[in-house]
């Protein structure tokens, strides 16, 4: 069988984000400053299920006290669930006041009511003893999309005991962000899609929001050597299965490519969202035991009666390695994007790997010196 390629570069993102008990619910105004909340991240476009700043709806947040003598923690907001109200304002009730002494730290995630943070595992008296938020991001489903989880914190809010204090958290994109594009380069050959999904990534991962690794105002700086996820659990696979209505290439034989010259292979799911993590790299033409790391590829070639890949009831299946650094496996990364750029068309005769690029969110961009 005549081989065809399927070649692949990515780029990589980088965006700044985006039960009440034993709560101290401080009411009197001679508490100090009443505390309200305003919602910030970085400029970036977003589509999809992806959340930019207008349309964060929801967040949970814990407020920690901190007396100036250190003798104990109290909370202002413990799991506390604040909805968006007309007019983009975070209204709660009843109102909380800043303490006349300490300062207050205040950790968020959103949307408020995600079903994929571990129960017993969240903001509920965070840092006291809990240090650790845990997570699993869902694998995709027809009728329930994956969700953009935000994290936020801001630490050490003192009592001005004048006016309002706006507690102002800037959300991140806390998981990592995968898109395919794809084109062919053969125009008289009909290449179909038919899965695409990312093999052997651990779905669980759990943070420690009070590390300095997560920024309180900007895009996270991504060569802190802080402590961001540990992923955790048994390795997954995130597929995005389209034999129901596979996706048929467009043409484009531009040298070189740009990225207007491909199409999203992913349709209306649009991306993957994964957990941050390292990766093995795929040493074989299929992971083994060791659970690499790889993209794994169904689809079909042909012309006329003539299949070149796959047959009329049979997809050709191939694995592709992701390299990173030094030849070891790519690391996905909290609040980065990774674009994939698949050309279908060339003959190859070995193995193929991914070239990172850093771009923005949604800006994907080639690589100039990839090769087609």
């Amino acid at each position: 069988m005549r081989k065809l390629l399927v070649f692949a570069t990515a780029a990589v993102f980088i965006l700044g984000s985006c039960s009440n008990e034993d709560e101290l619910a401080k009411t009197g105004t001679d508490n100090g400053s009443a505390i309200e909340f305003r919602t910030m991240m970085d400029k970036g476009a977003n589509r999809a299920a992806v959340t930019d700043p207008g349309n964060i709806l929801s967040f949970t947040v814990t407020g920690k006290w901190s007396e100036a003598t250190g003798a104990h923690d109290m909370y202002l907001f413990n799991a506390f669930g604040i909805t968006r109200g007309e007019g983009a304002d975070w209204a709660y009730t009843p109102k909380r006041y800043l303490p006349s002494e300490g300062t207050v730290d205040f950790y968020a995630y959103s949307p408020a009511s995600s079903k994929n943070v571990t129960p017993g595992k969240g903001i509920k008296d965070y840092a006291n003893p809990n240090k650790l938020i845990e997570y699993t991001v869902p694998t995709i489903k027809e009728n329930d999309a994956q969700e953009d989880f935000l994290i936020a914190k801001r630490i050490g809010i003192g009592n001005s005991k004048t006016g309002n204090t706006t507690v102002k958290l800037n959300f991140h994109h806390a998981l990592s962000r995968v898109k395919f594009h794809a084109r062919k380069t053969k125009k008289d050959i009909t290449y179909v899609v038919g899965k695409v999904a990312l093999v052997n990534l651990k779905p669980t991962g759990t943070l420690d929001l009070t590390s300095a690794y997560i920024t309180e105002d900007g895009a996270i700086d991504h060569t802190s050597t802080a402590a961001s996820w540990t992923a955790t659990g048994t390795e997954i696979n995130y597929e995005v299965d389209m034999g129901k209505s596979p996706i048929y290439l467009t043409f484009n034989d531009n040298k070189p490519a740009t990225a207007d010259d491909y199409s999203s292979l992913l349709g209306a799911t649009n991306d993957i969202l994964v957990m941050p993590q390292p990766t093995t790299l795929l040493a074989s033409t299929a992971p083994t035991a060791a659970k690499e790391f790889a993209v794994y590829i169904e689809y079909k070639a042909y012309k006329g009666g003539t299949y070149y890949a796959g047959d009329t009831d049979r997809w050709e299946e191939v694995y592709f390695p992701v390299s990173g650094d030094v030849g070891a496996g790519i690391e996905f990364k909290m609040e980065r994007q990774y674009n994939f750029f698949l050309t279908f068309g060339d003959e190859v005769g070995g193995p193929i790997s991914f070239e990172v690029n850093v771009t923005g969110w949604d800006d994907p961009v080639i690589d100039g010196n990839s090769k087609d």
